[in-house]
């Protein structure tokens, strides 16, 4: 489920400082297809560079119009999906390039925006798969199984690149 697929109204944050996402059009199944995620103003296109059914999707950004160029540029991205024990870790990265300076004071912003955007695509693929299950709630997915040994919720630097 890509954040422009994800039901509901995104946080507050994210309402504010990114453009909001109206839908995707295209075929995110098959290696080499560009998807369209439409926004209000404008649009980004992803090109699928890697699918491992069912556990991974990867893509990189081949097209950005969104306003918003100046501040930041997506790069691309990927969703793992790894089998623990009897659960599940879901594993997000989003890769930018960030031009806002002074890199010190943006970079908090950048990770706190980053793990809110991460935070509503898990929320939107959690009501997609366990839509009337009322055993399993989300509070109950707070410790995760992490099955490759690192942190559960990452954020590494941006690259600046002007």
């Amino acid at each position: 489920m890509l954040y422009e697929e994800v039901p509901g109204r995104p946080s507050l944050l994210l309402r504010i400082l990114l453009p909001q996402p109206v839908r995707a059009e295209g075929d995110k199944t098959r290696m080499g297809s560009a998807v369209r995620c439409v926004y209000r103003g404008g649009d980004l296109v992803k090109r699928i560079t890697e699918v491992v059914r069912p556990s991974s999707l990867q893509f990189e950004v081949i097209g950005q119009s969104l306003g918003i160029e100046d501040c930041i540029r997506t790069r691309g991205g990927s969703y793992q999906i790894l089998s623990c024990r009897d659960a599940t870790d879901v594993v997000l990265i989003t890769n930018y390039d960030a031009y806002l300076h002074p890199r010190r004071v943006w970079r908090p912003l950048e990770v706190l925006l980053v793990r809110q955007l991460h935070a509503h695509i898990l929320r939107g693929m959690y009501a997609a798969v366990m839509p009337r299950n009322q055993a399993i709630r989300p509070e109950s997915l707070a410790r995760p199984c992490n099955c490759l040994g690192v942190p559960t919720c990452t954020v590494s630097q941006s690259f600046s690149r002007r």
